[in-house]
C-alpha cells in the first residue's frame, strides 16, 4: 500500500505540470471512476454480523441499496472530491445506528401489522392466512424499537482493502495514462 501511494502521489506531482483545465478534467475523470468502485462496493457490502441473521443493504425492498449513486468528482478549493449520495432518508441511521426508540401511529389510532412471516413468505407461517382471507395482524398502540445497530455499509466499503487497492490502481493507472498522453510520453 505504501508503494502505491507514493506511486500515487508521483503521478498526481506530474499531472499538476499540466495547464489547470486539462489537469483538473484529468483528476475529476479519474476521482469519479474510483468513488463508482466504492458505490459497487457499497450496494454489494454483506452487513451480516456473526452470529445475527443476515441485514444486507438490500434484504427486503432494495431502496435503500438502490439509492446509493456516485456523483461526477468536483474539485472543492485544490481538493478533488468523489462523492456517493444515498437516497434513501434512513441511510443515515443504517450507518451510524440509532438508540431505542418508540414508534406510533402518525395516521390512525393503531399501529397494524401482518404477523409472523406471512409478509416475508418464508418460516413455519409462511403465506399463512386466515378464514377472512388475509394475513393475521397484530395491534398496538405503540411499540419500543429496541434501536438499529450500526451496520455501516459506507464505513466497511472504506475499510475494504482489495476495493481501496483497486480504488488506487484506477487512480494512478487513469492519472498516468492521460498525463503521458499530454505530455507525448
Amino acid at each position: 500500500m505504501r508503494l502505491e501511494s507514493q506511486q500515487l502521489s508521483d503521478v498526481i506531482n506530474k499531472a499538476l505540470t499540466l495547464d489547470k483545465p486539462l489537469r483538473d478534467r484529468i483528476l475529476v475523470s479519474a476521482v469519479t471512476k474510483a468513488t463508482i468502485v466504492f458505490e459497487t462496493r457499497i450496494k454489494n457490502v454483506n452487513l451480516s454480523a456473526p452470529p445475527g441473521p443476515s441485514d444486507d443493504l438490500h434484504a427486503i425492498t432494495g431502496w435503500l441499496r438502490g439509492s446509493v449513486q456516485a456523483q461526477p468528482a468536483t474539485i472543492v478549493g485544490n481538493r478533488v472530491i468523489g462523492v456517493i449520495m444515498v437516497g434513501a432518508k434512513y441511510g443515515l441511521f443504517h450507518e451510524l445506528g440509532t438508540r431505542p426508540y418508540k414508534i406510533v401511529p402518525k395516521k390512525a389510532n393503531v399501529l397494524a401489522w401482518p404477523t409472523g412471516s406471512a409478509i416475508f413468505g418464508s418460516g413455519k407461517r409462511a403465506g399463512q392466512i386466515n378464514k377472512a382471507g388475509k394475513a393475521p395482524m397484530a395491534f398496538a398502540k405503540s411499540v419500543q424499537h429496541p434501536g438499529l445497530r450500526a451496520r455501516r455499509p459506507f464505513g466497511r466499503a472504506l475499510e475494504h482493502t482489495p476495493t481501496r487497492d483497486i480504488a488506487h490502481r484506477i487512480l494512478i493507472n487513469d492519472i498516468s495514462a492521460d498525463v503521458e498522453k499530454e505530455l507525448g510520453l
